[in-house]
């Protein structure tokens, strides 16, 4: 993918990737939301000190494959191309989430969280780098620019699925949708 696209092709490229990592961001924010629920339901604990264990190691799961995702797939992208290592993306956090909704332990969610993570590392980083090789020059700043509230917009987002969605599990799989 090099060279500038089509007007009409551009502004679909960019719904795209605002989307990609829009929805990414979502993802990210529910375990967070839920937490005391996560906790009780996957620990049959509840109480401060499950809920910042599980917490913790929640955030540092998601962290990681962010960080990771990011960094391998940006370099992955190069090989396999943009748009499949954006769908690869996708594909995990979405399969992440969706998987996340049926763990029975915590544990296995953090390893969806890591999935998650590294799904939504992949779509900061490709959707930024698609735009960049994709979007004219004289209006490539204004989108980037646009492309860079996707994230939180996806954390507004959150917002309204939490406060409609009352059990973490149906938000999950919202989240792989």
């Amino acid at each position: 993918m090099s060279g500038a696209t089509s007007s009409a092709n551009a502004y679909g490229l960019f719904l795209l990737c605002f989307l990609s990592v829009a929805l990414g961001a979502m993802d990210s924010v529910l375990a967070s939301a839920y937490l005391p629920d996560i906790t009780r339901d996957l620990t049959g604990g509840a109480g401060d000190a499950a809920t910042g264990e599980v917490g913790s190691w929640l955030s540092f799961c998601f962290l990681i494959g962010g960080a990771t995702g990011g960094i391998l797939m940006g370099f992955l992208s190069d090989r396999l191309g943009r748009r499949e290592a954006l769908a690869l993306g996708l594909l995990f956090y979405g399969a992440g989430s969706g998987i996340g909704a049926m763990v029975t332990s915590w544990q296995w969610l953090a390893v969806m969280r890591v999935l998650i993570g590294a799904g939504v590392g992949t779509a900061l980083v490709v959707t930024a780098v698609i735009i960049s090789e994709q979007w004219k020059v004289q209006g490539r700043a204004v989108a980037l620019g646009i492309l860079s509230v996707a994230y939180p917009v996806g954390v507004v987002t959150s917002g309204l699925v939490t406060s409609n969605i009352g059990h973490w599990r149906t938000a999950f799989g919202i989240g792989a949708s």
